[in-house]
């Protein structure tokens, strides 16, 4: 029993850690700039929000994600096991990841498209 209190008490903190970046990252008051790898703590940031249970930020933040430039891959997104299966259930996920399946294949149609 301690270890569970234990173990939802870390996943709060690292909540709490994600969503503080979050919102920095919305202010403009985060330590990254463009072009630092700040897609990748993003999306670590998602990830993080996922597994501690904040589902409705987690997905939140992955549509802004995939809709602001520099975007993250919507190959990344709706693919990547750290990030889908924590929301496998989760109702919104599941339409964002279709549209972002559709944006995956109308992008390798682009691109098979400049190769012919």
């Amino acid at each position: 029993m301690a270890e569970l209190a234990a173990a939802r008490g870390h996943g709060k903190r690292v909540a709490g850690r994600a969503q503080r970046r979050c919102l920095q990252n919305r202010r403009g008051t985060s330590k990254h700039t463009a072009g630092d790898g700040i897609g990748d703590q993003k999306t670590h940031d998602q990830e993080q929000l996922a597994r501690a249970g904040e589902q409705d930020a987690a997905v939140a933040l992955m549509e802004k994600l995939s809709s602001e430039a520099p975007s993250v891959g919507p190959a990344t997104l709706a693919r990547d096991p750290l990030i889908a299966t924590p929301l496998r259930n989760n109702e919104r996920y599941q339409k964002l990841r279709t549209a972002l399946e559709l944006e995956s294949g109308a992008n390798r149609a682009a691109l098979r498209s400049r190769e012919e």
